[in-house]
């Protein structure tokens, strides 16, 4: 029996604008008087950041952006290129 991948659009491009306009609104609704900062961990947590802070700036509400590299602090180095089955 042979394995085959199928590949199946769970949101598009609209659906996604979509979560990211309804993430940041409910962060403003709960975290409006906590003064939250947004830190996106490289490589996509950066690109999802950057989309919900961008959210609450057209909205006015400007919050701290930043990233984060957490290359050197992986715990899994020693695996990656394996050849286990």
């Amino acid at each position: 029996m042979t394995d085959t991948l199928t590949s199946k659009t769970l949101l598009d491009e609209a659906d996604i604008a979509t979560t990211i306009r309804r993430l940041a609104h409910e962060i403003l609704e709960t975290c409006r008087e906590d003064k939250p900062a947004f830190v996106g961990i490289h490589t996509r947590g950066v690109t999802l950041a950057r989309r919900v802070a961008a959210v609450l700036a057209e909205a006015g509400h400007e919050f701290p952006l930043g990233t984060l590299d957490i290359s050197l602090y992986r715990d899994d180095l020693d695996n990656l290129g394996s050849t286990l089955p």
